[in-house]
């Protein structure tokens, strides 16, 4: 096991008070004991502060024997403490050899924490890289090591800081440590190809860190494997004022769910197909087969990621997000609660909350059953023929028409007279409605607005957009998620306020086909 520590080593120079340096214990088995074999002299240690990039402190560092140049290497980080490029991470030349390579740098307090692999064809450097205020997990790749410096393939994973990574019966697992409401806490995480990773606990840390010797944070950890066990050693910070004063080693055992033969052993039932999916999504704009469209899978009501499969046995993950072939269509399968999002190639298109895909029938206490079919959906337009247009816009609230069912599962729920009434229940829904302007000016300003007839109120209002050239085409949003208690009424409003002697239209015609000049869809999630 490599380690940093915290002090003065004898041989340093210069010689300030503290410096991390790495150094190195040993066991006879995962559990120990271990003994540092080091004693107080590093087995690598910087050049102080004025050592090139490889002066000031030696933090994170693994050991790595490299397969294309067959000598063993220290891959590790530094730290200057120089405001532009302070954070540096390299690898030594040869096993524990005082010269190295540096290959990239990032701003002071940023960058650290680096964990390579070779998976027989490119080397893959996971490290942690602070955006903003929030640190995440990165990963490149490259045929050569000198290649890892340029970030061409720099991916960000997920939010997380520090990791290790270990392949175990053909599957890469990977522990790292997250901010999670006031302390750091460990998490897992499993992939097949280094590139596609599926939380595991659902999500949820591996353990929660109460005890005396870990009770202000669980970071930095490391995993081994061994007869389906992992062994995670992670730092226990004791000292909330000074993590480093009073910093342990800790050791936390985690079965693995693996079978005889080194698979991920498959549960007692089989995966459902995604229905939705294999009958195809259309565009919303175009009506089209989303062609080459991207879904994004969720662990439900989160934003964590989660990966379905390919096929019914559930030994094949599929990519998140699934691209969907040329009819719009992709066969996938679950077995859980999810949550779905839809992309074109530039934004959301369709949402599904809560939906449920498994091969047994899950029934609560009314006996209701739920065979993992869609969220109950209502969607209605305003159509008109190819030369006809939207309707002058007035300054003020102008009602969006409705007047087509487009599709309609929703029980209860109907269109009447431009007004959509639903049942009481919980909705996802998504607007919008088309404002032409065919007179130079200052501005025209509009908001799309979800109004609630039946309590006097608006629901939402979406965001304030400007038009300002003649000949001009906006298309105004608003979606979001909303509650109501009772049978309600909504009516789509559409506020203007045009300036100059504006002219605005509600929809130019195409003289094409039939014009569609504002819609509604609403998902009833529960």
């Amino acid at each position: 096991m490599l380690l940093s520590g915290l002090g003065s080593p004898p041989s340093l120079f210069p010689d300030p008070a503290s410096i991390w340096s790495l150094g190195e214990a040993t066991a006879l088995n995962p559990v120990g004991p271990w003994t540092i074999s080091n004693e107080d002299d590093p087995l690598l240690e910087s050049y102080g502060f004025i050592g090139g990039w490889a002066g000031g402190h030696i933090l994170s560092s693994m050991f790595f024997f490299d397969p294309v140049e067959a000598i063993s290497r220290i891959v590790y980080q530094t730290s200057t403490g120089e405001p532009a490029d302070g954070d540096k991470i390299g690898w030594t030349d040869n096993a524990y050899s005082t010269h190295g390579t540096q290959l990239f740098a990032a701003a002071d307090g940023t960058l650290g924490d680096p964990f390579v692999v070779h998976d027989g064809t490119n080397y893959h450097l996971f490290y942690a890289l602070k955006v903003a205020s929030t640190w995440y997990v990165y990963k490149r790749h490259a045929s050569t090591w000198a290649g890892l410096a340029s970030d061409v393939t720099a991916t960000q994973l997920f939010e997380g800081g520090s990791m290790g990574l270990f392949k175990y019966a053909g599957i890469w697992y990977m522990v790292f440590g997250k901010w999670d409401v006031d302390k750091n806490k460990i998490y897992m995480a499993v992939s097949p190809d280094l590139s596609t990773w599926t939380p595991m606990f659902g999500g949820d840390p591996v353990f929660s860190p109460t005890e005396t010797y870990h009770q202000y944070g669980a970071q930095d950890p490391s995993v081994y494997i061994e007869d389906g066990v992992a062994y995670v050693y992670y730092s226990g910070i004791e000292d909330a004022v000074d993590p480093n004063a009073d910093t342990k080693i800790c050791l936390v055992t985690v079965d693995l769910d693996i079978t005889d033969n080194g698979e991920p052993a498959p549960t007692t039932e089989p995966a459902k197909q995604i229905d939705f999916l294999l009958s195809g999504i259309r565009d919303t704009t175009t009506d089209a087969p989303l062609a080459n469209g991207r879904v994004f899978t969720y662990l439900s009501g989160s934003t964590t990621l989660t990966n379905l499969w390919l096929n019914r046995d559930k030994t094949e993950y599929a990519t998140n997000p699934i691209i969907l072939d040329a009819a719009g269509r992709a066969e996938v399968y679950g077995d859980g609660i999810y949550d779905f999002q839809i992309w074109n190639t530039e934004k959301i298109v369709a949402s599904y909350s809560h939906l449920e895909y498994r091969t047994k029938d899950i029934s609560d206490d009314s006996g209701t059953v739920d065979n993992g079919t869609l969220a109950p959906f209502l969607h209605v337009e305003y159509q008109v023929g190819s030369s006809v247009d939207g309707g002058v816009a007035s300054d003020g609230i102008n009602i969006r028409k409705l007047n087509v069912t487009v599709y309609n599962t929703i029980d209860g729920a109907l269109l009447s007279a431009n007004q959509v009434i639903i049942p009481a229940g919980t909705y996802d829904y998504d607007a919008f409605g088309v404002l032409y302007n065919d007179t130079d000016g200052d501005a025209t300003f509009h908001q799309l607005i979800l109004h609630n007839l039946s309590a006097g109120e608006n629901l939402k209002l979406g965001p304030t957009q400007k038009i300002k050239t003649a000949g001009i085409v906006d298309i105004a949003r608003v979606g979001g998620r909303f509650t109501v208690e009772a049978l309600t009424t909504l009516e789509l409003r559409h506020w203007i306020k045009a300036f100059s002697g504006h002219v605005s239209a509600l929809g130019v015609p195409n003289f094409h086909d039939t014009n569609v000049y504002a819609g509604l869809k609403l998902w009833k999630v529960a």
